[in-house]
């Protein structure tokens, strides 16, 4: 049986860390997944690091002291193994987290978020006025965790204030570079929606262990925004037949965080459309 790791509370930082896999097995994928992955990475040049892949990547010299500064490259064979791989599948990333890790990784955080109490909304609506009156019924909608729906007349801050739910709820998380769905690739780490933290002090050398799994990335909480540009199609995986894997729809980028549809009624699509969605 495949043993998954799962995200784990850090007490330092008080975040749930995902720990880096000590084993094959605990990464929750095969040996051909990441044969193939590493491959792929090396069919336009050169790599460095603790490989070794017989007849298919040799070693064309070395960087440093020992075999952790030796530099690879696919050979002929290698290559043309490789243009199978890209056929199938161009991703080229860091290794996927299967999707049950993914799951039980966001059940966890859901798990730990604290109870988010008066002091702690008052620090995330400081840069509104807002009447107190509002922030009481804006407490227990948050901790609620469930859909909330703000209603009123155009320009009287309905947007902030759902911004302000998200500054609210703050803090770092973290969100994997890709997810493996029955063994098709979809991308979830977004740059654009997704703000990373990631520092250089979370960066460790090939030749020390790392203290949590380098597949996820730590992120600021997403406040992910759509408005009348949102259609149903945008809420369901985004298949790209060039590079033949999926990328993750918008509402599943906003996962742990808050999913904004500003303008609503002003989209392309019905509003009942929309509500059913779900």
């Amino acid at each position: 049986m495949t043993t998954l790791s799962v995200a784990t509370l850090d007490r330092a930082s008080d975040m749930l860390v995902p720990p880096a896999p000590a084993t094959l097995e605990e990464t929750g994928l095969g040996a051909d997944q990441i044969v193939q992955l590493l491959m792929k990475a090396l069919y336009t040049g050169e790599t460095t690091g603790l490989v070794l892949a017989e007849r298919l990547i040799a070693v064309r010299g070395a960087g440093g002291t020992g075999t952790a500064g030796y530099r690879y490259a696919l050979t002929d064979a290698g290559r043309d193994r490789t243009r199978h791989f890209l056929d199938a599948n161009q991703y080229t990333g860091p290794a996927p987290v299967p999707l049950a890790t993914y799951v039980a990784t966001m059940k966890a955080l859901r798990a730990a978020r604290p109870f988010v109490d008066r002091e702690q909304i008052g620090r995330g609506f400081s840069h509104l006025v807002v009447a107190d009156s509002l922030l009481e019924q804006l407490g227990p909608a948050i901790n609620a965790g469930k859909a909330v729906f703000l209603y009123g007349a155009p320009g009287n801050g309905k947007t902030v204030i759902a911004e302000g739910m998200g500054r609210t709820l703050g803090g770092d998380m973290f969100v994997p570079h890709a997810i493996d769905v029955d063994g098709q690739t979809m991308t979830m780490f977004d740059p654009i929606n997704h703000d990373s933290v990631e520092g250089e002090e979370d960066l460790t050398s090939i030749i020390t262990s790392a203290p949590r799994d380098r597949r996820w990335v730590k992120i600021r909480r997403p406040v992910v925004t759509v408005g009348g540009e949102l259609t149903l199609d945008m809420l369901d995986l985004t298949f790209n037949p060039t590079a033949k894997f999926c990328e993750a729809p918008i509402q599943l980028k906003a996962n742990g965080g808050v999913f904004l549809v500003d303008d609503f009624g002003r989209q392309r699509i019905r509003p009942e459309e929309l509500l059913n969605r779900w």
